[in-house]
């Protein structure tokens, strides 16, 4: 609060009483340190950025017949989240099995109608999805 502002304040004292005063300054403060943590439009630019270059490196990672898609959920699709929070995003969708470790393709063949060139990432355990991101974090940060 500037010089300005708080001999503003100052006067509210005398003319509304000490108590509504402090209540006065009190909700101002709280009103202001709110909007401080309001993300800005650059926030949402920004993560609508990693959101689709995310899409990006996924489509190139994983080309049809895959269809693995990045999907953000969370604090930041439902308006709550601050500039400093994380960004979720579930990935989901299907992955070709030609591009699944060995054992894991053999696993899924057994489940899948015969023919069938792709498996949902919902059917994978946990060693293949790690395999599934690996993928794009290769692509990211190349050795």
């Amino acid at each position: 609060m500037d010089l300005q502002g708080a001999a503003g304040e100052l006067s509210k004292v005398h003319a509304l009483g000490a108590a509504d005063a402090r209540s006065a300054i009190l909700e101002r403060t709280l009103v202001e340190l709110a909007t401080s943590w309001d993300p800005t439009v650059r926030d949402e630019q920004t993560r609508n950025g990693i959101v689709q270059a995310l899409c990006t490196l996924l489509q190139a990672t994983f080309p049809p017949p895959s269809k693995v898609v990045a999907k953000p959920y969370g604090s930041f699709i439902s308006g709550f989240y601050t500039p400093g929070s994380d960004l979720d995003i579930a990935l989901y969708g299907e992955v070709e099995l030609n591009l699944l470790p060995d054992n894991v393709r053999i696993e899924l063949a057994k489940l899948l109608p015969p023919g069938k060139e792709t498996a949902p990432m919902a059917l994978l355990d946990h060693d293949a999805r790690a395999a599934v991101l690996a993928r794009p974090t290769k692509e990211l940060c190349p050795s």
